[in-house]
C-alpha cells in the first residue's frame, strides 16, 4: 500500500505549506531498498500563465534521510523572471510501498530577475519528518579579470648597456607568422660596436650587429624591425622574405621603440 504520511503530507501542501518533498526525504519506516528521484524546474513568471522551463530540467540527487539537499538550475540561455520551482517526484519502491508513486507541486518564491548565463543555486533543509524549506538564489559569477594592458613595443634585447656589451642573450620574441627571432653575441671584427647584437630568425642570422630588434604588439600585424644607428643604415623592417628601410627615429640605450 501507499505510505498514508505522503498522501497527508501532499494534502497539508496547500493548507500550511510544508513541502512535500520531505515526505520521500524522509520516508518512515526508512528502508535500504526505498528507491526515488526528484526532478525540479524554475517557473517563469513571464509566461502566462505561469509555467516550468523544460530546458531547466534538474534531476536532484541525494541520499534518502538526508537532512540538507543542494542542486543547481542551469543557466538559461535568455533571461527569465524566476517566481518558484515545480518539483516532481516518484518513488518507485520500498517496503510497503505501491510501486511507482508519484506527484507534483509548486514551491513559490519571491521572484527574481534572472539573467542570461546565470545558473540558480537551491538548497532544501529538511529536519525529519518536519516541513523543511527550499531556497533559491543566483549564482554569483566573478566577473574575469580585465586583460592586461597591450605592450607599447616588445624588443630585443630589452635594453642597450650604455657602455659595454650585452651579456644576456635569452630574450625572443615570436612574430605573427610564429618565426622565433633571438639574439647573441654580435659578429666580431666587422661593421659592428660596441652594445650590438647579432639578430636570428628561426636560427638564421640577418644582422652581425645591431642596437635591437623590436616589434609593436598594439598590431600583430605589424613586422619585426631593427635599429642600427650606429653601424648600419638605421631603421629597416622585415616584409617577411627581405628587409626594407624604413623612416624614423630610434630612441638608443632605452627600453622606447622607435
Amino acid at each position: 500500500m501507499r505510505f498514508s504520511f505522503i498522501a497527508a503530507m501532499l494534502a497539508m501542501w496547500s493548507a500550511v505549506c510544508a513541502e512535500p518533498l520531505v515526505s520521500i526525504n524522509n520516508v518512515n519506516p526508512l528502508t535500504s531498498d526505498v528507491g526515488y528521484n526528484v526532478v525540479i524546474y524554475p517557473l517563469d513568471g513571464n509566461l502566462s500563465p505561469v509555467n516550468q522551463i523544460d530546458a531547466l530540467k534538474t534531476i536532484v540527487v541525494f541520499a534518502a534521510g538526508a537532512n540538507n539537499v543542494q542542486a543547481q538550475i542551469p543557466a538559461s540561455a535568455t533571461p527569465y523572471k524566476f517566481v518558484g520551482v515545480r518539483v516532481w517526484y516518484r518513488i518507485a519502491k520500498g517496503t510497503g510501498i505501491v510501486p511507482v508513486y508519484w506527484g507534483t507541486f509548486d514551491h513559490v518564491q519571491a521572484a527574481k530577475a534572472v539573467p542570461a548565463g546565470t545558473p540558480l543555486d537551491c538548497t532544501y533543509t529538511a529536519p525529519a519528518l518536519t516541513a523543511g524549506d527550499l531556497t533559491c538564489a543566483l549564482v554569483v559569477v566573478a566577473p574575469p579579470p580585465p586583460p592586461p594592458p597591450p605592450v607599447a613595443c616588445v624588443r630585443i634585447p630589452p635594453a642597450t648597456p650604455v657602455t659595454g656589451e650585452v651579456t644576456d642573450f635569452t630574450a625572443k620574441m615570436t612574430d605573427s607568422a610564429g618565426a622565433v627571432w633571438t639574439i647573441a653575441p654580435r659578429v666580431q671584427p666587422g661593421d659592428t660596436v660596441p652594445g650590438q647584437v647579432t639578430l636570428k630568425r628561426n636560427g638564421v642570422q640577418q644582422f652581425g650587429g645591431i642596437e635591437y630588434a623590436y616589434r609593436k604588439d598594439t598590431d600583430p600585424k605589424t613586422p619585426v624591425c631593427v635599429a642600427d644607428f650606429k653601424s648600419g643604415p638605421g631603421r629597416s623592417c622585415f616584409n617577411g622574405s627581405s628587409w626594407v628601410a624604413a623612416s624614423g627615429a630610434a630612441t638608443i640605450g632605452t627600453a622606447a621603440c622607435p
